[in-house]
């Protein structure tokens, strides 16, 4: 097989990266309150648990403003006391680096999540606090685990969230990703030759917009993915069938949609699926549906996430290609660094 990095090992050792990542950012003490937590980072570094952030912090009555921020620099509008966490697994993303300088700028607190790199040479040189991820030589995109579990912790010890440190040690003993491994080989199969298109409801929309990530990066494939109630006001419409319409006859030869579903869905949302998927089947669009696992919001946002990764790692081998190296995007980096 064309692994030679071991990708599988990686995946199937994920829930070990709760545990890490609880070690990793105990140590780390904040004075509160805040009036804002921002939260840096790119890919992996910002995915997971950080996209569900708002919604966790809301449920759970923090007066703090949560904010996600995958670019450079700050958001604006900035006020009060900002909590700025900067996150990046290899510690050397351009745009999370801006953002930590310019949260020093401002006066900030800081707290920098990395492997090492040069935000950890930042923040030992600013002695601002740094969490040094212990899962060292993967690629970043499998380090979602640990990265997201020492947010969470971060951002419990600033007082913004409450703890969720006891849920996360119990999905460190529930979660067995190799237990999705033959639904995930299966669903590799249907896949192949076909440009996965991925959609979730907009509460589990961080696992659709995962789940094309791996896609892209470790299968090499375009993919692509979006959120309900949104699609049923634009993006169905592209899906419309009629005689001799050149775009429906490509749509339902090379797309294949994957429907990742909630069953204890809010009723509404449920019903909106339900009548989609049925729409999308009669208009002859291949569809795969994927029951979220889990009895707790993180147990359906992890599970779903190694699924997809599982998802990704077969497909890579069904095309014959290693799933570690992605050199289009290294690429990338190298042409930004000679301008």
């Amino acid at each position: 097989m064309p692994d030679p990095n071991d990708m599988r090992s990686v995946i199937l050792d994920f829930p070990q990266q709760f545990v890490r990542g609880l070690e990793a950012a105990r140590a780390v003490e904040l004075a509160g309150p805040f009036d804002a937590a921002v939260v840096c980072g790119m890919g992996g570094s910002a995915m997971a648990a950080a996209e569900h952030l708002q919604a966790l912090a809301t449920a759970r009555g923090s007066q703090t403003a949560v904010w996600v921020h995958r670019s450079y620099d700050l958001p604006k509008g900035l006020t009060g006391r900002v909590l700025v966490i900067a996150s990046s697994y290899s510690g050397n993303t351009e745009e999370t680096i801006s953002a930590y300088q310019a949260a020093k700028k401002r006066g900030c607190t800081t707290v920098a999540i990395t492997s090492g790199g040069k935000l950890a040479e930042l923040a030992r040189a600013d002695h601002s606090n740094l969490v040094e991820l212990k899962t060292k030589d993967i690629p970043p995109r499998l380090a979602v685990g640990e990265i997201n579990t020492a947010m969470l912790m971060v951002l419990a010890q600033a007082g913004v969230i409450a703890s969720a440190e006891e849920e996360l040690r119990q999905l460190a003993t529930w979660l067995k990703p190799d237990t999705y491994e033959t639904e995930s080989e299966e669903l590799a199969r249907e896949l192949k030759g076909k440009i996965p298109v991925v959609y979730a409801s907009d509460q589990w929309k961080v696992t659709a917009r995962s789940w094309k990530a791996a896609l892209n990066e470790n299968a090499k494939t375009p993919a692509f993915w979006n959120h309900f109630p949104e699609i049923d006001h634009n993006e169905l419409a592209g899906f419309s069938r009629s005689i001799g319409h050149i775009p429906h006859e490509l749509a339902a030869k090379y797309l294949n949609v994957i429907l990742l579903k909630d069953p204890e869905e809010e009723p509404r949302m449920a019903k909106r699926i339900e009548a989609t998927q049925k729409i999308l089947r009669e208009h002859d669009i291949p569809l795969h549906e994927v029951t979220i696992d889990g009895s707790t919001p993180l147990a359906k946002i992890f599970s779903t996430i190694v699924r997809g990764q599982l998802v990704s790692y077969y497909l890579a081998l069904e095309y014959g290609i290693d799933p570690t190296p992605i050199e289009i995007v290294e690429q990338l980096k190298s042409r930004l660094a000679e301008q």
